[in-house]
């Protein structure tokens, strides 16, 4: 399967008396949260505690806007339509409305000293947050492509903005999830979910949450996302194995120009520990 680096987000929004109950019971992170303004990045897992989905999710005038993948709106609207059963909720794709980071500086600080963007904060019909994965990812906005088109100035699909959010995101390793994990198969807390504020360990159960909490506080994970540095040769795919010596120690993940983000066994993380994968040479960047 392609695997696309879209970085603008669809949006669901959900209503209903019992949406926010329903949320918290499903997702990873305290969706309580979102009731004072506050945005949440959290995931969505199996039974057996392996990613399904992410979302960025907010709350603003009664309505919950879930941000998703692009090609994944769909089909995350009909799992979440298979949990709801006889609660009251409404769930409606909105075509008109997209997420995306906005990663110009001085953009992102005079909306930030204008409005606090620490909590969700409304500005030309337009929504503004601080990304809740890391505060160094800057500010991002939910609202109609056109609005945000003209308040952007610029082409909000170009290129370059992509880049920019890649290169900025591996820098910080922040796991891109489309791209990143395997759906069904990757456990998040081997992704760093928890040190991108994505998991709650005491807000009680939701899906995934016995394997979770077992991971967790009896310390079997086994993998780690790291950053890696090319040192010769080309950057390796997205899932291309990597090796020391002969030994497998670990898989290529997201890359941008000479960085990347790579899965590796926990034993094999060290200082100066060297990569190869067909030909090319990295090393973990600690």
């Amino acid at each position: 399967m392609k695997r696309t680096d879209n970085i603008h987000r669809n949006i669901i929004i959900a209503q209903g008396e019992d949406v926010i109950s329903f949320l918290q019971g499903l997702l990873t992170n305290d969706i309580n949260k979102i009731i004072n303004k506050n945005v949440v990045y959290t995931a969505l897992l199996s039974p057996q505690g392996k990613y399904l989905y992410d979302f960025f999710i907010s709350y603003y005038n009664e309505k919950v806007y879930i941000e998703c993948n692009v090609e994944e709106t769909n089909d995350i609207k009909n799992i979440f339509s298979k949990y709801i059963l006889r609660k009251n909720i409404t769930l409606v794709i909105h075509d008109d409305l997209i997420a995306l980071p906005i990663l110009n500086k001085n953009l992102s600080k005079t909306i930030s000293l204008k409005d606090g963007l620490k909590r969700l904060t409304l500005n030309k019909n337009l929504l503004f947050y601080t990304d809740p994965r890391n505060i160094e990812m800057g500010a991002r906005i939910i609202g109609n492509k056109k609005e945000i088109y003209e308040f952007m100035n610029f082409n909000i699909l170009d290129d370059s903005l992509k880049n920019k959010y890649n290169e900025k995101r591996i820098e910080l390793c922040i796991p891109e999830p489309y791209l990143d994990l395997e759906k069904n198969k990757s456990f998040i807390l081997e992704y760093n979910f928890e040190q991108i504020n994505a998991v709650s360990f005491t807000k009680g159960c939701y899906v995934g949450q016995e394997n979770t909490a077992r991971l967790k506080h009896r310390g079997n994970i086994k993998r780690e996302l790291q950053k890696v540095k090319l040192i010769e040769g080309t950057m390796p795919e997205i899932d291309d194995v990597l090796y020391i010596d002969d030994n497998e120690v670990g898989v290529m993940k997201s890359s941008y120009k000479n960085m990347g983000l790579a899965i590796i066994k926990k034993n094999y993380i060290k200082v100066d520990s060297k990569l190869k994968s067909k030909g090319s040479l990295l090393k973990i960047k600690t």
